[in-house]
């Protein structure tokens, strides 16, 4: 950084202060994964809400809550201290101590506070909590800063931070959402991809008539329909979506059962190389893995 902040007298160029920036490595992110699936029989004994909806909230409750254990007994290691006498004087300690470390008088702290500690006074002031990613916390508390509370905390203790080193979803920023018809050529927008990835409505026109009700009933006609032959979307997105691929960029379906041939048929007769041909847990031929202008050896 050079930073020119020198007194300059009227008409005289000012010097350009210069500052840059550098990448460093302060981690590795490792994206965990988890699976679920619901069963026709579960559907049909206790309910679509039941068997997919509650258990699907139940899941995701679980997930979130071993991310924040792991998150608070991280938080756990750090070697900063501060104390006070009673929970204003502790807080403002941290807080202070996280100004001087961060140089940065403008830096929001976040704490995290087990619930007995912080119990009398939520009970006796008009302080309003919120929730985010299943975790309770009061915005702006006693004037230091937002305070979330876990019982991962020991009691009689917390833990501080800056409010930027808190990251529970961290692809939130890169992720962008848009609706485009999958049976028309792709907008220029989109741009290039590295990978895409479908799972386009395969079924046969005959098979829609024999749908079980635990089907039929609850999913919409257009994310099951695919066509006469269940073909429809693969021969449009494998002749159209290439155009949005990277040179050697990869296209990966998911097909129903026995339309394996027939899928990879459709990507080979339109420039792709099958790489892989996948099965599900129950050994069934469900997915494939192409790459696009590949040629073999």
């Amino acid at each position: 950084m050079t930073f020119e902040d020198d007194e300059y007298g009227e008409g005289d160029i000012i010097p350009l202060s210069k500052y840059e920036t550098t990448t460093k490595n302060v981690g590795e992110v490792i994206l965990e994964k988890w699976r679920k699936a619901t069963t026709a029989e579960a559907i049909l004994k206790s309910g679509y809400d039941q068997a997919v909806g509650a258990t699907t909230d139940d899941i995701v409750k679980d997930i979130q809550k071993g991310i924040r254990k792991k998150m608070v007994d991280y938080m756990a290691t750090g070697t900063g201290t501060a104390s006070g006498e009673g929970l204003q004087a502790a807080l403002a300690a941290g807080w202070g101590r996280l100004q001087v470390l961060w140089e940065d008088d403008a830096v929001d702290t976040v704490y995290f506070l087990n619930p007995m500690d912080i119990a009398e006074y939520l009970g006796k002031a008009q302080i309003t909590m919120q929730t985010a990613f299943g975790m309770s916390y009061v915005e702006n508390f006693l004037g230091l800063g937002t305070v979330f509370v876990s019982s991962a905390v020991p009691a009689g203790n917390y833990y501080a931070t800056a409010k930027q080193n808190i990251v529970l979803h961290h692809m939130t920023s890169r992720v962008s959402c848009v609706r485009v018809n999958a049976l028309e050529a792709p907008p220029a927008f989109l741009g290039k991809f590295d990978l895409v990835v479908s799972n386009p409505p395969y079924i046969t026109t005959c098979d829609m008539l024999e749908l079980p009700h635990s089907v039929a009933g609850f999913e919409p006609r257009m994310a099951l329909h695919g066509g006469d032959d269940g073909l429809k979307f693969y021969r449009s997105i494998a002749s159209q979506y290439a155009a949005v691929l990277k040179p050697g960029g990869y296209l990966c379906f998911e097909f129903g059962m026995g339309q394996g041939d027939a899928v990879s048929s459709i990507l080979e007769a339109n420039g792709y190389t099958i790489l892989e041909r996948t099965r599900d847990f129950n050994d069934r031929e469900r997915a494939v893995m192409d790459q696009y202008g590949r040629k073999e050896d």
